[in-house]
């Protein structure tokens, strides 16, 4: 029985889609549901010499090679012609993998790629959380990412650098253990908040300076704990997911002072993704380092 992913849009044709626990991502339904994965062409602005090589063609021979779709991320474009070409990121986890000693984490390749010159092939380390069904991206000042340019037997080199990020996970899950021992005490925890706000807006709102818990607050029971590897784990999923409610002043025409609603947009661009993956990441490898 085939069950429909979880597909959430957002602007200028972004989207983002996730399979159903326990269930790996169908060839046939990114192909309606991702097209730029599909591109059998180059966007129109490349020149002779970039050597287009479809996602899908690589996307195939990694599945061939037991390494399964799980999560997949496209870039939106303001410019309608280039959205079957953009940016995209696509989430492969060994159909083999089995929880870590972590608990519900598996160890994933992350690969990006673009059809319209934004973006070389790029293998990165993830880790998927079972419990949220959420996707991390480590730093490559943790693990070394893989670039493979478009030429050349780049299928080849893609599967080969695959094997090589699955292969530093250890180090990867080795971190995320480490921090699972650190407590933070509720000033530390603030601290994070703040610092992780910080992080995701180029200007963190007053309500949020004021009372940044909000960034680690608990949507799921199983998320409960002090320990740095929780608390890093819910500020991922809150900022890159958005959703978090604050309140904001202002005057209406009549001069009155009044307060308005207002909630965090989630990040709809893969690079943004990343980025804010990353950066987290660092925070609290940092904040680890501190309390070892």
């Amino acid at each position: 029985m085939t069950y429909m992913p979880r597909v959430t849009t957002f602007g200028r044709q972004a989207v983002r889609i996730e399979a159903r626990p326990g269930q790996f991502l169908d060839l046939d339904q990114l192909r309606s549901l991702a097209p730029a994965i599909f591109a059998e062409q180059p966007h129109e602005s490349r020149s002779e010499r970039f050597a287009h090589i479809p996602t899908h063609h690589m996307l195939e021979a990694l599945i061939k090679e037991g390494f399964m779709p799980t999560g997949v991320r496209i870039g939106g474009s303001k410019d309608p012609g280039k959205r079957a070409f953009t940016k995209h990121m696509i989430r492969l986890r060994r159909v083999d993998a089995t929880p870590s000693k972590v608990g519900d984490l598996f160890p994933e390749v992350v690969l990006k790629n673009g059809h319209d010159g934004t973006s070389q092939y790029h293998l990165m380390a993830g880790l998927f959380r079972l419990i949220c069904m959420n996707g991390m991206v480590a730093p490559d000042s943790l693990v070394a990412d893989v670039k493979v340019p478009h030429r050349g037997d780049a299928i080849a080199k893609v599967i080969e650098g695959s094997y090589t990020v699955l292969g530093s996970s250890g180090e990867v899950l080795e971190r995320a253990q480490e921090m699972s021992a650190v407590q933070l005490a509720p000033r530390e925890q603030r601290a994070f908040a703040l610092a992780a706000a910080e992080l995701r807006f180029e200007a963190v709102p007053e309500a949020i300076k004021q009372d940044p818990l909000p960034i680690i607050g608990l949507r799921r029971r199983e998320d409960h704990g002090n320990d740095l590897w929780k608390v890093f784990n819910r500020a991922q999923e809150n900022l890159t997911k958005g959703g978090l409610e604050y309140r904001v002043p202002f005057t209406d025409e009549r001069g009155r002072e009044d307060v308005m609603n207002r909630t965090t947009r989630p990040i709809q661009s893969v690079d943004g993704d990343i980025k804010m993956n990353r950066a987290l990441w660092v925070l609290a490898e940092e904040m680890r380092k501190i309390k070892a």
